[in-house]
């Protein structure tokens, strides 16, 4: 799936996600807020995984109708790698939709950042079950 068919607070998300990544960042938690074509994006500390989920969850629950939200962190799957997950928050459903994104790290100047395959859709529990602490 192409990013761009999950919605435009994915493909925002992503963009930010791979921008760090690409400058040899780590990616700490993000919840970005899509409100009127404009982007309003919450940055948290390394650490604060759950502090983002919860901030995350409180906005999906309590936030106006007008706006759509997304919360974007890295997690480590089974098979030992790490992925980007974007959960997408709609406006009138609890249940936020999930996306997966494969990639490789950048590794030197001469190893890149690049994304491997395309965006994965996958159900809001799966890949929170497949993982563990990155």
């Amino acid at each position: 799936m192409e990013a761009r068919e999950a919605g435009e607070i994915v493909v925002e998300a992503l963009q930010l996600a791979e921008a760090r990544l690409r400058g040899g960042e780590d990616l700490a938690p993000l919840v970005v807020v899509e409100r009127w074509a404009e982007f309003d994006v919450e940055s948290f500390d390394q650490g604060a995984l759950s502090e983002a989920e919860a901030r995350f969850n409180d906005l999906i629950a309590h936030g106006p109708g007008n706006e759509t939200y997304a919360w974007v962190h890295l997690e480590r799957v089974d098979s030992g790698e790490t992925v980007i997950v974007i959960k997408r928050g709609l406006p009138g459903r609890p249940e936020p939709e999930a996306f997966i994104q494969r990639f490789r790290s950048r590794r030197g100047p001469l190893r890149r950042f690049k994304r491997i395959g395309e965006l994965k859709p996958v159900s809001a529990g799966e890949a929170t079950a497949q993982s563990s602490a990155p």
